[in-house]
């Protein structure tokens, strides 16, 4: 199984490597290169914590209604 939080880190790891790289360089064209790459990564890190919070709310859902099944069914 995908660790999408532990993803979503290295993700946010690399924008800041990134952004770092940005404000190095002195040409233009590859800052705004490192720039872009860095939002991407921020985007990335940001969709898979929004897919793990998903995946764990589901999760969630389904014990819940578990739960209720089985005291129903008793």
């Amino acid at each position: 199984m995908v660790d999408h939080l532990g993803r979503a880190e290295e993700l946010r790891e690399r924008a800041t490597k990134c952004s770092a790289a940005s404000k190095d360089t002195t040409s233009p064209a590859f800052k705004a290169c490192y720039d872009l790459l860095a939002a991407n990564y921020l985007i990335q890190a940001r969709l898979e914590e929004d897919y793990a919070a998903g995946t764990e709310r589901i999760a969630d859902e389904i014990r819940q209604v578990d739960e209720q099944w089985r005291r129903f069914s008793h």
